[in-house]
């Protein structure tokens, strides 16, 4: 069993005295707390600082303060841990800047998550019971009043409520310890945060020296009725990273999918695919913004067109279908341009008759409608080389479906000095 020497006292509180320890083996200092004397045969007490250690025991977390040692059948029992010089309390007088007061309260939301998920209600959050550890480290202690929801079942009726305590506990904790649950550790953690804040007791509600990005927060932690708090430690630490990160000024969708791209551009090989990804669900969330696809859709760098393709090809092929619905209206002639030659690129790169199906109607209904030559000259140039069977019976569908529209494409010269596969000449040019 490893040995301990204590020495003189450095703390005290409730019913128990910190004293410094030494062990033996290596002389590295300690910190032991035990019962006082006069409370070593009181039979409650002894209980109570039992379930202090059995709980801190069975919580292994670098944001709770661990037991090193114990002897709980000792009269007085003891338990050892490691030593802290100072405590959050110690912090806070010391005038935290919010960089500070951010690591440091994201430590100790951690640590009473931790006990929250093994069933551990606090039930005495303050300043006084997080220690700093050499490097500035807060770690959740003194679960004297704490609970167990998994395995206790005795019921302790002494409490003790020290001076210091009260800001810090929820109303329904001050009517019955017994009935508190996890929810006013949070209304503790929520005024723990207004102290290191203001640097003074948090007996304020709605202390305008709390700066303005901390005080929803706040109020909703410190919430008189549990059910208007946050419910779970999983829900305050998402909403107090919420407010570290803050909220980005609105920009437009077209700057965020431009940045994207840049992203995508500066990874090597096919670490760039989960950023295509991430595109590509950026383009999903945004399908009505037809400015957005428009701007972006035919811009993609070819080496990102061709991973889209190559290794999310259903994924492209339902952006390219979107895409589209946004192009079949009245266009600017220029643009009209755009979307040939993008389109152009697209058949050649995609052997799917459902895409090259799609893109071919495009083209002959806008260039029909727009009378824009390049366009008649891109669809001359996919016409003429269109030589597969079922590729040609796509394609004289195609023109079969708007007479009218394939009518515009007839005399371009390309398409009259080159031999084109036989349906599509008939298609074309039968009647003439």
């Amino acid at each position: 069993m490893v040995a301990f020497i204590f020495g003189k006292k450095i703390g005290s509180g409730g019913f128990g005295i910190v004293r410094h320890a030494t062990r033996q083996e290596d002389g590295l200092p300690f910190a032991v707390k035990h019962l006082l004397e006069e409370y070593a045969e009181d039979e409650e007490l002894v209980a109570r600082f039992r379930r202090e250690v059995r709980i801190q025991r069975g919580l292994e977390h670098p944001n709770v303060l661990p037991i090193i040692g114990a002897n709980l059948s000792a009269s007085p029992p003891w338990f050892v841990m490691p030593i802290a010089e100072r405590t959050l309390a110690d912090e806070i007088a010391s005038d935290l800047d919010e960089a500070e007061i951010d690591r440091m309260f994201a430590g100790i939301l951690a640590g009473v998550a931790h006990a929250h998920e093994n069933g551990v209600i606090h039930r005495d959050v303050k300043p006084e019971n997080v220690m700093m550890t050499h490097d500035v480290e807060p770690q959740v202690s003194d679960f004297g009043l704490g609970k167990n929801v998994f395995s206790d079942s005795a019921t302790l009726t002494k409490t003790y409520l020290g001076a210091g305590s009260f800001p810090y506990h929820a109303p329904e904790q001050m009517i019955s310890l017994k009935e508190a649950d996890g929810r006013a550790d949070i209304y503790a953690l929520g005024k723990v945060l207004q102290a290191m804040l203001t640097g003074r007791l948090p007996v304020l509600t709605n202390d305008e020296d709390v700066p303005r990005k901390y005080s929803y927060f706040i109020a909703k932690c410190t919430a008189q009725k549990p059910d208007d708090r946050y419910q779970t430690m999983t829900e305050v630490m998402a909403a107090f990273q919420q407010v570290t990160r803050g909220v980005e000024e609105p920009r437009p969708p077209r700057d965020i999918a431009a940045d994207l791209i840049e992203e995508w551009r500066a990874l090597p090989g096919e670490d760039d695919l989960p950023k295509l990804q991430e595109l590509h669900e950026f383009l999903e969330r945004h399908v009505d913004d037809g400015e957005l696809f428009r701007a972006i859709v035919p811009a993609l760098p070819s080496g990102m067109h061709n991973d889209y393709i190559e290794h999310l090809p259903n994924e492209f092929k339902r952006t390219l279908e979107i895409y589209d619905g946004h192009v079949s209206g009245s266009l600017d002639f220029d643009y009209c341009d755009v979307v040939a030659d993008f389109y152009r690129t697209v058949y050649k790169a995609m052997d799917d008759l459902d895409v090259r199906r799609l893109i071919l109607a495009r083209l002959v209904a806008m260039g029909a409608s727009h009378n824009r030559y390049h366009v008649g000259d891109v669809v001359a140039s996919i016409l003429t080389g269109v030589t597969d069977t079922s590729e040609v019976m796509m394609v004289v569908d195609v023109l079969r479906a708007d007479p009218d529209h394939a009518q515009w494409f007839k005399p371009n010269p390309v398409l009259r000095t080159t031999k084109l596969a036989e349906p599509i000449d008939d298609v074309l040019y039968a009647e003439l």
